[in-house]
């Protein structure tokens, strides 16, 4: 499957490695403002799950959007590569873009690339996973009556709006 979508056939022991030791230690190690905060190298990724069988249209579909957008090579853009986990039913695809984070055009760039990339996935087949916080702006007006529901929980946890203050767009109408 993997060399039929361009992929590349993995160890499985990777995705365990990964996930119980890289992401254990990273959340560690990582203070949330480095995450969460305004810096242009914040979530420069997509990601989130979506039916296995989906990504026999979703990789190629990826692949002639990176062909045909010539962003890429203007600034200097590059896509690290799609990872996918897969589960029993469903796939997580993490879609991570590289590009030169503190030059304002190519983070410009950066950011339109990922509102398409969200677009075209959220748009079809895919739910939110991992962290939504780079792509909340393309997808959270998109919740309709949920989004509400979302935003009056917000409020009632965390009435003084000090918990994660402008992540995912929750916390009122100036975010």
């Amino acid at each position: 499957c993997c060399e039929t979508f361009r992929g590349r056939p993995q160890d499985p022991e990777g995705t365990r490695r990964y996930w119980t030791e890289h992401m254990y230690s990273w959340l560690r190690n990582t203070p949330a403002s480095a995450y969460y905060g305004s810096r242009p190298y914040y979530c420069p990724e997509v990601a989130g799950f979506l039916p296995t069988q989906a990504l026999k249209e979703a990789i190629p579909m990826l692949h002639d959007y990176i062909a045909n957008n010539a962003d890429f090579a203007r600034v200097g853009m590059h896509v690290k590569g799609f990872d996918v986990y897969f589960s029993p039913n469903s796939a997580f695809l993490w879609v991570d873009t590289l590009y030169p984070e503190m030059d304002p055009e190519a983070r410009q760039v950066g950011l339109q690339v990922r509102a398409d990339i969200a677009e075209m996935l959220f748009g079809r087949w895919m739910s939110p996973g991992g962290i939504v916080a780079g792509i909340a702006p393309y997808i959270m007006q998109r919740l309709g009556p949920t989004y509400g529901l979302l935003k009056r929980l917000k409020a009632a946890l965390d009435p003084n709006g000090i918990l994660n203050p402008g992540v995912l767009g929750l916390g009122g109408d100036d975010d």
